[in-house]
């Protein structure tokens, strides 16, 4: 996601979330990965990047 130009996000701390499609069927997110930049008034760019862990069943 892109903000529109003149447009910020307050400090603190965020949580993003996503959804997407893909074809019927189980599938592997083993390479799924995600990046976010931020730019600080300041003029600091800062950057976070990393995968998707599998999930876990409640039964172990």
């Amino acid at each position: 996601m892109t903000l529109e130009p003149g447009r910020t996000v307050p400090p603190g701390r965020h949580v993003f979330a996503v959804q997407y499609h893909h074809a019927p069927g189980s599938r592997a997110g083993a390479g799924d990965a995600h990046a976010a930049t931020a730019t600080t008034t300041a003029g600091r760019r800062l950057a976070v990047t990393g995968t998707f862990r599998p999930a876990v069943s409640a039964r172990g």
